[in-house]
């Protein structure tokens, strides 16, 4: 296993019936596979046996084909020297409303990044519970699995940028956490449409 899950039971549990559960199935595999599109090198950690009603698990590793291509990268090189890209994606029975859980790895040095910048949920096992937007905002997306997945991308270049004494900041679209997080969220979707 990844990241500290030892079980399936360590999981979060599939809230909902078997044709709900299987309509999550459907959704999901539709999902992923547009994932994979963008990010090739996903592996599913747990599969469902008996239709037990758990959420779907994987690892993947946040490089796009782009860039894949271009840099002529192999699978076991990204696997063996690009792991600070790999991140945990649970996948939740609500996840098209509410959004995927995200684990970061936690040799990601969040600890040394100013404190507006760090998007950390808790820590969970071995990694940190990355927020990935304001669930609100979750439900207007086409394509959920994959923009939380650039998000995370993208929070995971930014902070290495800036560890590295790359980037002078950490420059990407941020809400505060919690309801504050929310009205902000509302009011630049607000401002968004009045420009419209």
């Amino acid at each position: 296993m990844v990241l500290g899950v030892k079980s399936k039971w360590d999981l979060i549990p599939c809230n909902c019936n078997i044709n709900q559960y299987s309509k999550y199935l459907k959704n999901v595999e539709k999902d992923i596979a547009i994932l994979k599109d963008y990010y090739p090198f996903i592996y599913e950690v747990i599969i469902p046996v008996n239709n037990s009603l758990i959420n779907k698990v994987y690892e993947v590793y946040l490089i796009d084909k782009n860039m894949i291509d271009e840099l002529f990268l192999t699978e076991n090189y990204i696997i063996n020297k690009l792991n600070n890209r790999k991140v945990l994606l649970i996948i939740p029975s609500d996840y098209k409303n509410s959004g995927a859980k995200i684990i970061l790895d936690k040799d990601l040095k969040i600890d040394m990044i100013p404190d507006e910048h760090i998007h950390i949920n808790g820590y969970y096992r071995d990694g940190y519970e990355f927020c990935a937007g304001v669930p609100e905002s979750m439900i207007n997306l086409n394509y959920v699995l994959l923009e939380n997945c650039r998000t995370a991308e993208n929070y995971i270049v930014q902070v290495n940028s800036y560890l590295n004494n790359e980037a002078n900041e950490i420059n990407m679209i941020e809400y505060s956490h919690g309801d504050r997080g929310r009205e902000e969220y509302d009011r630049e979707k607000r401002r968004k449409r009045k420009k419209y």
